[in-house]
Formats: structure tokens, sequence, C-alpha cells
């Protein structure tokens, strides 16, 4: 329960201006912040015993604060809060290297890639090779690609190009068309 997690961050992906949106009863982020504390108060009311949990670690973007909520809990209630720190130390032991054996058919593959016969070696290849060897082993030599990733909804990009061609279409369709 960070502040920027619940309640969620601002969004302002909207073509109407704040104004315009007051003006004609439309949801601004006042009603949407009025949603979130509705939700969350009377999803606490008749509980017994409530448990929040925030992360207090701050990095990047993230303050470590705790969300708004806590903080009216124990100011409008009175409720005296109790804070415990919980840490995990989380370390790998036994890191065993991974190693490829160049047998003869690797070692015929990166002469292939020397070659410049079906895989091409260049600059970028070498990147990859110095960056880290194996992922150069398995992007390079064996030809293993990683998955590309699939949205699940419609991103800004899809949607500004979708408003940019239909502006062209109107703004051509009108050019044509002699304004008098």
């Amino acid at each position: 329960m960070n502040e920027g997690v619940f309640p969620a961050k601002p969004q302002t992906n909207t073509f109407v201006p704040m104004n315009l949106r007051n003006a004609f009863g439309m949801p601004t982020q006042q009603h949407r912040d009025a949603v979130f504390a509705y939700h969350f108060y009377r999803l606490i009311s008749r509980a017994r015993n409530v448990t929040l949990i925030y992360d207090s670690r701050s990095e990047g973007m993230q303050s470590g604060e705790p969300s708004r909520y806590i903080k009216q809990m124990s100011y409008l209630y009175g409720i005296k809060l109790k804070y415990k720190t919980v840490r995990y130390d989380i370390s790998v032991e036994n890191n065993v290297p991974i190693s490829i054996r160049k047998d003869k058919a690797v070692m015929d593959k990166l002469r292939e890639c020397l070659e410049g016969g079906r895989r091409k070696l260049s600059a970028s290849v070498l990147k990859y090779y110095i960056n880290c060897p194996l992922r150069f082993y398995f992007e390079f030599v064996e030809g293993l690609r990683e998955d590309d990733e699939i949205e699940e909804g419609i991103d800004d990009k899809f949607n500004s190009e979708r408003e940019n061609r239909k502006n062209q279409t109107i703004y051509f369709n009108t050019k044509k068309d002699s304004i008098t």
C-alpha cells in the first residue's frame, strides 16, 4: 500500500482538458480518488483485524512512502498503528557457471560466422559477445531467440498512430475541396 500504487498514480490520457471535464460533469482525478477511497473504507469497514503492508524502500521513481489511507486511518480514527520492519536476505549460493564445450560442431558454427556464411560477424554481434558470451552463443551460434512480448491491451503508440492516420485522411480530403 504505497502512495502511487494505492491509490494509483494519476493518469491524464484524455483529449478533454480538466476545466471542460469539470464544467460538463465528466469524471476527473478527484472523482477517481474518491472512488478509490470509498472502496477502500468500505472494504475494511467491518473488519476486526486489518494488516496493511507497504514497501519502505525508495528506489528509482518509488518513494517508499506509505499510502495516504494508512495515515488517514491513524489520524481520523485515532488508531495506534503498529509498524514492523521485515527484511529478507536473498542470496544465491553455489552459483554454477554455465559453460559450453567447444566441440567440432560448435567450432564449425563459429567458423561459419567468421567466414561470412549464413551467419555474419558484425560490430553489434561482437558487442553481444562482450556483454554476455552465453547470450551470444544461444542467439547467434545456435539461432535461439526470446519470444516477443504480447500486449494485452492497446498501447499509446497504437492509439497515436491511429489518430495520425485519421487526421491525415480528414486533412487530405478537405484539402481537395475548396473552402469558400
